[in-house]
């Protein structure tokens, strides 16, 4: 490509050595040559760092400690500025699969239309290839959710349009222009992650600038493989900070107060349920962004989340009722959930159903087609109970969760157990019809904590808000 511009791309890594070296092999056969690579690793233990030095061309950058995303593709940027000589960067996952023109069709749509400052590649399933995972994605401010546009949707025949403004596009692949960087600021380190794109995404296009996802530059990235409850904080935490900086005053009062209720009725179900870490999680998650208190939480403590003392379930108990009616709850990773289903199977449960959320059904459509209960997971109080009457009408022996933390949906069942996949165990559940009472407390009590919290919470938003308006629209 003559006078192609210079890009510099900037991978973070921590810990994924095989990864991350895959990943330096195949940017050597892409199409576009006029690039530099720089590694960020975020103090890796597993011989990432002597991996990387195996391959000349790179910069690495070695940071003493695990900064995150934000943390790591900032020590990037700022090598990338130092050295006043791209016109573009490219943030790229280290477990992302780029095929030979990912790069050059984004440069394209950027030098095309000057007034694109981010381009987003869209990210498709390296396990079902015509299945998007995500193709730029835009926010839901009342339900305090990021919404990934055609998430878990397969390609048309027809094909996508080029190029879709999107409200965001995933760090996961995503050109940047360097002016855009210049003129706004490199990423907000107070994210460490969760959230942390999107406000970037945010302060580009608040600055004039166009966020585009891409449809003929294509990665391939596994989703879903594992579930951390421990990303619950960085949500709710990040999500506040990215509401008061990006709202004005009515917006954010309802997305604050919006995530106030949520949260708030989790903290009283779980500490009804004997889950007691996860009402601390998502105290801490409220009262340090009350305090402005931003770090990185130790992910260890996921291990204890789980139910206190649970009582395991005799895995014959199950067998006796495998020709009964059985409803797979949608706690947890799309790869826990497969476990389930294969456990269940394997023990001749054959009458199994899958409750699962809409805009994940394509995960599980070619073999469960037929037996999908799908449901939107717009957060309304309505939608839950019409879910919940919807699955009591369907008379389910039991309800079988992939995951300890507690849904509302097995209150609408006689009997729960869940399944760990780790152990191949399962464990029984008290939550049950029998103790229905525990959701409607916990509905009200959260109600009322959320609207006394709100003042407080409200007053204390004011001092991250940048003074600019958002007004994206969703597409029809």
């Amino acid at each position: 490509m003559i006078d192609a511009p210079k890009v510099c791309i900037i991978i973070v890594n921590w810990n994924k050595k095989d990864y991350v070296t895959d990943l330096i092999e195949s940017l050597r056969r892409m199409s576009y040559k006029n690039y530099e690579t720089v590694v960020v690793d975020n103090a890796s233990t597993d011989g990432s760092i002597e991996a990387i030095k195996n391959f000349p061309e790179v910069h690495l950058i070695c940071n003493p400690n695990n900064l995150g995303g934000t943390g790591g593709f900032n020590a990037g940027m700022r090598f990338a500025l130092e050295q006043n000589c791209y016109e573009y960067i490219w943030l790229l996952d280290n477990d992302a699969r780029v095929m030979t023109t990912t790069l050059s069709e984004l440069v394209k749509v950027a030098e095309n239309d000057p007034e694109v400052g981010v381009a987003g590649s869209m990210i498709v399933n390296p396990d079902i290839q015509d299945l998007v995972v995500e193709f730029g994605g835009y926010i839901s401010w009342e339900n305090r959710i990021w919404k990934p546009y055609m998430r878990n949707e397969f390609i048309p025949p027809e094909g996508l349009p080029s190029t879709v403004e999107v409200d965001y596009v995933a760090a996961c692949s995503a050109l940047v222009r360097m002016d855009a960087i210049q003129q706004t600021g490199i990423m907000d380190e107070r994210y460490f992650i969760h959230w942390d794109d999107i406000d970037f995404c945010l302060r580009i296009w608040e600055a004039g600038y166009k966020v585009v996802a891409v449809s003929n530059s294509m990665i391939y990235h596994e989703v879903e493989k594992e579930s951390n409850p421990v990303l619950v904080y960085y949500d709710i935490r990040n999500g506040l900070l990215t509401m008061a900086k990006h709202l004005k005053r009515f917006q954010r009062i309802i997305a604050i107060y919006n995530t106030l209720r949520e949260s708030c009725k989790i903290i009283v179900l779980s500490y009804f349920t004997n889950l007691y870490n996860i009402s601390k999680l998502i105290i801490n998650s409220l009262t340090d962004f009350f305090k402005g208190s931003f770090y990185r939480i130790n992910k260890s403590i996921s291990s204890s989340l789980m139910m206190s003392e649970p009582l395991q379930f005799d895995v014959e108990k199950v067998i006796n009722y495998c020709d009964k009616r059985m409803l797979i709850l949608p706690s947890g990773s799309a790869t826990q959930i497969s476990k389930t289903l294969e456990k269940m199977e394997s023990l001749g449960c054959n009458n199994l159903f899958l409750l699962i959320e809409d805009d994940r059904k394509h995960l599980f459509s070619y073999t469960y087609s037929d037996r999908i209960i799908s449901f939107n997971n717009r957060r309304s109080n309505l939608n839950y109970l019409k879910l919940l009457i919807k699955i009591a009408a369907g008379q389910y022996a039991f309800a079988v969760s992939p995951t300890s933390i507690v849904l509302p949906y097995s209150y609408a069942v006689k009997n729960c157990i869940y399944f760990d996949s780790e152990s191949e165990q399962f464990y029984q559940s008290k939550e049950t019809m029998k103790c229905l009472w525990k959701l409607a407390i916990s509905f009200f009590a959260g109600e009322l904590i959320a609207l006394a919290l709100l003042p407080i919470f409200y007053f204390k938003s004011k001092k991250y808000y940048i003074n600019r308006s958002y007004n994206h629209k969703n597409p029809k």
